[in-house]
């Protein structure tokens, strides 16, 4: 009985610890996402974002442009590149 108590506690504490391992890494993606929206105009790409720290660079540069992207409205509605947009010539400061 003993043993069988202990085991049924184990379990149960193992089940709970394997779903306390934090977000997925398509959740961290989101709250990268999110705090690299957050970034000022004209951030640098190296002003990575601690919610970011968890990306590959190839994850965080597509992020990253992404952003770019946003704050030139080389984006259409649906937030996809939009290639009359980029090649509108821009005015000269």
């Amino acid at each position: 009985m003993r043993t069988r108590t202990t085991t049924v506690i184990l379990a149960t504490t193992a089940a709970l610890l394997a779903g306390c391992g934090g977000p997925s890494y398509d959740e961290a993606a989101e709250q990268c996402m999110a705090a690299v929206k957050a970034l000022p105009a004209g951030a640098q790409r190296d002003d990575k974002p601690k919610a970011c720290e968890r990306m590959t660079e190839k994850d965080y540069s597509m992020i990253f442009m992404s952003k770019i992207f946003d704050d030139k409205g080389w984006t259409d509605e649906n937030g996809k590149p939009d290639l009359n947009r980029i090649l509108q010539p821009t005015p000269n400061p």
